[in-house]
């Protein structure tokens, strides 16, 4: 956990060990920043080192109640 948060500053909220048909196995680990956007952390399982950052494209793309059309 530590390593994702170095790439991003805020609360961990969840993570996910995955191993992608024989490439790196890695710990994805969701990321709620201060400000309150959604990130993913991608930190190496074999040695601990954080590889990536990215924010949550659905977090940048929300819209506010209110501006969809009802009907």
């Amino acid at each position: 956990m530590d390593a994702a948060l170095t790439k991003v500053k805020g609360t961990a909220t969840s993570a996910d060990l995955e191993n992608a048909h024989g490439k790196t196995t890695a710990w994805h680990i969701d990321v709620t920043d201060t400000k309150g956007h959604d990130h993913e952390a991608t930190v190496d399982a074999a040695n601990g080192k954080g590889t990536a950052a990215k924010t949550d494209e659905d977090d940048v793309h929300r819209s506010s109640p209110g501006d969809h059309d009802e009907g």
